[in-house]
């Protein structure tokens, strides 16, 4: 399962905060590294989000598909994608990709992603 937020115009919090001017940052490896995990926000959980991939990508990719086969996806996810970090995903995980303009071209989208870490699953 896949959840996507589009991070411009959108009301919705994450914590902590991402930093919209910065989001570009994320495809720096040191940045990224420093800056992987987050945390989801609903009205009745908190979870964990362990960011493991940063990509440059259009608006009408194959990455923005509700149902996709799952390993088609993950391979167009790391071919395009500029980190790719090995976490162990698999298409039973909850995922969330957050997406936003670039300032690159008009239809250019940097896209991050994340796995929702289940609560027991948290140390």
């Amino acid at each position: 399962e896949m959840i996507y937020s589009c991070v411009m115009g959108c009301e919705v919090e994450y914590e902590p905060p991402i930093d919209y001017d910065a989001y570009d940052e994320y495809e720096n490896e040191e940045y990224f590294m420093n800056h992987s995990y987050g945390w989801l926000t609903t009205e009745d959980e908190v979870r964990l989000i362990d960011f493991f991939a940063v990509a440059r990508t259009t608006d009408t990719s194959g990455l923005y598909l509700a149902d996709p086969i799952f390993e088609e996806w993950d391979s167009q996810l790391r071919n395009c994608a500029s980190i790719y970090k090995e976490i162990g995903i698999s298409e039973e995980d909850n995922l969330i990709t957050l997406s936003t303009c670039t300032s690159a071209e008009g239809n250019s989208r940097t896209i991050l992603v994340g796995k929702i870490i289940e609560e027991s699953d948290v140390e």
